[in-house]
């Protein structure tokens, strides 16, 4: 027009949005824990997905558990990602379990993810210890041994945990003590010699087993 006339206005752009990111499980997510001997059904975990994406292409999702080594070994609630046992596991056989699950989210098409997932089998005290043949050898300089600790002496046994109680039943007592979780301590010693012991240990719950303990202190100069 003449005169020309200007004007202005808002404009508002709404950005829709696509399913463009698959679910994702963080490292943390991607790892769980399962005592062993627990019984069937023990929920071992509860997997819980993140989406960068807006509803309704995110949640909820669907979990299906589709590989793995052990996937027999375990059934996953298809609504909830709810992570059960079919077995009781014993951790001396098998430490860890290995599977694989894939995670649809609710887009259109769906997207889908695949993670392994690690299991670790914790440890129960329910082996027996196991009388040992214990042959220790200790480097000192000159002959002279600055005391402390020499060696653990508890007995064998295939768990990793216990409340390991040891003592002396035979050998120089007045050389050697007993410490705590079955560390065997001595004070300064000077001329060093070798020694023999017999020890007595437990794990605090099955009976006491009988280990010989076979000391050298090595001598060497500077």
């Amino acid at each position: 027009g003449s005169p020309p006339q200007t004007g202005t206005a808002s404009i508002t752009v709404r950005l829709e949005d696509v399913n463009d990111n698959p679910p994702f499980l963080d490292d943390f997510s991607r790892q769980a824990t399962l005592k062993e001997n627990s019984p069937k059904s023990t929920l071992v975990a509860r997997l819980q997905p993140i989406d960068y994406d807006l509803p309704p292409n995110t949640s909820p999702f669907k979990f299906y558990l589709t590989g793995g080594a052990h996937m027999d070994y375990f059934v996953i609630d298809e609504n909830t990602g709810d992570l059960r046992s079919k077995v009781s596991v014993d951790r001396e056989e098998t430490p860890e379990l290995y599977i694989e699950v894939d995670i649809y989210d609710s887009g259109n098409p769906a997207l889908m993810t695949k993670y392994p997932l690690t299991i670790v089998v914790s440890d129960e005290n329910d082996n027996p210890s196991e009388p040992r043949i214990l042959t220790i050898i200790v480097q000192t300089l000159n002959g002279d041994f600055t005391g402390g600790i020499v060696a653990p002496v508890r007995p064998k046994d295939p768990d990793t945990t216990g409340d390991y109680r040891c003592e002396i039943k035979q050998g120089p007592t007045n050389i050697f003590q007993m410490k705590n979780n079955c560390d065997l301590s001595t004070g300064r010693l000077m001329n060093v010699n070798s020694y023999n012991l017999t020890v007595i240990g437990n794990d605090g719950i099955h009976d006491s087993v009988t280990s010989q303990v076979y000391m050298t202190f090595d001598k060497f100069e500077e």
